[in-house]
């Protein structure tokens, strides 16, 4: 088997303290999360999931989190890793989160027969992820997370 390129900087230390932009997607942008109708975004029991396991990695990790959304086929969030010398680096988290997202809904939502499409469905092997260095970058961001719903496009993907 062909070792995978990983996509993350060798020269960044994703243990370091600060705030971290996440994007993270389902693989062939599939919309199992949600749909959005009028710029409102709907959850479909597996966004509920994605939602709910998002909220309980502060329960795992030490981290906190802050601006979220689930969109139809990946999901926007900030973590904030702690100023101390032994955080769990970003891509354990972030690994961790989509791991269990996965488990759930195959456990919760196939395992009782609903939706057996969703056994299929996969995140892409990476994340993006982008350090936040100030607070007017935060707050920018923190707008893009909120205002995505109303920017969304269910044909970006598609070609054209």
């Amino acid at each position: 088997m062909r070792k995978r390129k990983s996509a993350r900087a060798k020269f960044i230390d994703y243990r370091a303290p600060g705030y971290y932009f996440i994007t993270t997607n389902i693989k062939y942008f599939i919309p199992v999360f949600g749909e959005i109708r009028n710029k409102i975004m709907y959850l479909k029991e597996a966004g509920v999931i994605a939602w709910q396991c998002w909220y309980e990695i502060p329960k795992h990790f030490d981290v906190k989190i802050d601006e979220f959304i689930v969109m139809p086929d990946h999901i926007h969030g900030i973590l904030i890793l702690p100023n101390k010398p032994d955080n769990h680096p970003l891509y354990e988290i972030v690994g961790l989160y989509k791991s269990s997202v996965t488990r759930i809904i195959r456990s919760q939502i196939v395992g009782r027969g609903h939706d057996p499409a969703l056994q299929f469905v996969r995140w892409h092997k990476s994340y993006h992820d982008r350090i936040i260095r100030d607070h007017h970058e935060l707050n920018r961001i923190r707008n893009y997370i909120r205002t995505n719903p109303a920017r969304w496009n269910p044909d970006r993907h598609s070609a054209a």
